[in-house]
């Protein structure tokens, strides 16, 4: 379990649960992730499972992490993925930078209405993001990349990523 908590109690766990189909058979089918998201904000509540995103798509967000840590120049400053449910945004500069995680659709508090999108904002300063990329990557290494094709789409992130 990752965790992201500020100084106000305010939080956002993302749990990589398993693969959505256990037995591989198509390589992209193969790769799909259950996650799942419990956010604390303010007296809110919420916790969602979905299949959100890809083996190298976590690992990517594990290096995005990385960079972040290290305020990487040039990083990118927004991380999203193929399903639009999960992102995350730096806001700001310097000692205003903040961390936004972006819940929309599955993960939104209220699956209900089609266009929330819930943006649970963290100040970087104070922020344990070691901690956060380090248990989101242990996670990541209970469910690796499924290589099905020499050439497909599994290997050539696998390569672009360095995930096992």
């Amino acid at each position: 379990m990752a965790r992201l908590l500020d100084s106000l109690g305010q939080s956002v766990e993302i749990v990589l649960d398993g693969y959505q189909f256990p037995h591989p058979g198509e390589e992209w089918d193969a790769n799909w992730l259950n996650v799942t998201v419990r956010v604390t904000c303010g007296n809110r509540y919420w916790e969602r499972t979905d299949p959100a995103l890809l083996t190298w798509e976590a690992c990517s967000l594990v290096g995005w992490l990385k960079d972040l840590i290290e305020l990487q120049d040039g990083m990118e400053r927004e991380i999203g993925f193929i399903e639009p449910c999960l992102a995350f945004a730096l806001r700001g500069d310097g000692e205003t930078l903040q961390l936004a995680v972006l819940l929309a659709l599955e993960f939104s508090e209220n699956r209900s209405l089609p266009d929330q999108e819930d943006e649970i904002i963290f100040p970087v300063k104070g922020l344990d993001l070691k901690t956060f990329a380090k248990a989101l990557e242990a996670d990541l290494w209970r469910f690796p990349i499924r290589v099905m094709e020499k050439d497909g789409a599994a290997a050539r992130h696998q390569k672009r990523h360095g995930c096992s």
